[in-house]
C-alpha cells in the first residue's frame, strides 16, 4: 500500500494511512511508558526480554518492521 504519495480520496488507502497512524501512536504511548524500564534495562539494574517486548509492540504496526 502506497504511504508517502496516498490518495485520501480512495477510501482503502486513507484507511490503511488512518489505521497505520493509530498503531503508530499506541506504539509511542506504549514506548513512554517503559522509558524508566528501558534505562534499567541499559543501565544493567535491570533484566527483561527486549526483543520479545519490541517484537510484539513494534511489529503491531507491521510484521517487516525491525527494531534493530
Amino acid at each position: 500500500m502506497r504511504w508517502l504519495h496516498a490518495d485520501p480520496s480512495r477510501p482503502e488507502e486513507r484507511r490503511y494511512i488512518e489505521d497505520t497512524s493509530l498503531r503508530i501512536d499506541a506504539w509511542w504511548r506504549t514506548f513512554a511508558t517503559r522509558t524508566n524500564d528501558l534505562d534499567a534495562l541499559f543501565s544493567g539494574n535491570a533484566e527483561w526480554d527486549l526483543p520479545a517486548w519490541m517484537h510484539e509492540n513494534l511489529q503491531a504496526i507491521h510484521p517487516s518492521l525491525m527494531w534493530e
